[in-house]
Order: structure tokens, then sequence, then C-alpha cells
């Protein structure tokens, strides 16, 4: 998961884009490994569903089954689970793609920047949605374990804001 867990923070950060303003030229990095606590738990959350959630080929269903065993669920709440990660998979990757052609046709930075905030808040509430359907659904042991898996994996995470 480390290596999944680096390879998707340069993807997520490549698929949400820097909101570059004259406001954030400073770079800050969040290291995981060294303070957890300040890695806020939707990022957590928004990386382990990504991870989880690639179902497009046998080899890709293989690597997600793996990583859903790593959770600990029992049978019954990794088929909530497995239903919830396909729900999200569809919606990220609508929402991936809205933003990418609305990219395309924007006429300025300006207009690019509010387009990649919209993303970030669309995945925002993308999240809540699925956190909250899984709570709602699987066993309390079941969220225990997905709690604590998440708590443990923001070890993983590194998080790097503001200029290049």
């Amino acid at each position: 998961m480390r290596t999944v867990g680096l390879c998707l923070t340069l993807l997520l950060l490549a698929a949400v884009g820097p909101a570059q303003t004259a406001a954030t030229s400073a770079q800050t990095t969040t290291y995981g490994s060294t303070n957890p606590e300040q890695i806020p738990d939707a990022t957590a959350y928004l990386m382990i569903f990504s991870a989880h959630s690639h179902f497009n080929d046998t080899a890709a269903q293989t690597t997600t089954e793996t990583l859903h065993r790593q959770v600990g669920f029992s049978q019954a709440d990794h088929a909530v689970y497995d239903i919830a990660m396909n729900s999200f998979r569809t919606a990220y990757d609508a929402l991936v793609a809205s933003e990418k052609a609305a990219l395309a046709a924007a006429p300025n930075h300006t207009v690019q920047t509010a387009i990649q905030q919209q993303l970030v808040q669309g995945l925002g509430v993308l999240v809540t949605n699925t956190l909250a359907t899984l709570q709602s659904q699987l066993s309390p042991t079941g969220q225990q374990q997905l709690s604590a898996f998440v708590q443990g994996e923001k070890a993983h995470i590194i998080i790097s804001k503001g200029a290049k």
C-alpha cells in the first residue's frame, strides 16, 4: 500500500492540479509519517477509496481484492465495501472526465482554477457520501476496521501544497 499511496498522491495532485494564486506561493509539505494527525481524514479516505476502487481489468481487480483484505473485513462487510467502491469509482471517473473536458474548453487560467476547485469540492462530496453509505451499511466491527485502517495509512501519505 505504501507504493500505491505515493503513486496516488502524485496522481491525485496531477488530476486535481494546484490552484496557484499569489496567496499560495509558498510550498508546504505535510508528512504523514511524522505528523499523521495533520493528514485530513477526507484526504486519507480519498486516497484509500481511489486505490480500492480499480475494477477495470482482471489484474486490477486482483490487486483491489488484495487491498480490501488488508482492511480485515468479514465476508459480508467485504461485499458491502465492494459495492461502495464500484459506485465510488464510477462517480470519481465521471467527475475527473468532466473536469478534463471543462479544462480543455476553459478560456483562461482563472476559469481553469475555478474548475479545479469545483473538482476538489466534488471529490469532497463524493468521499462524504461514500463514507456515509459505508457507515450505514457496514457492521460496527467493519466500521471500526475501516477507520483504523485509514488512520494507519495516514503514515504513508504526503501532501504538498503551493509553489513548485
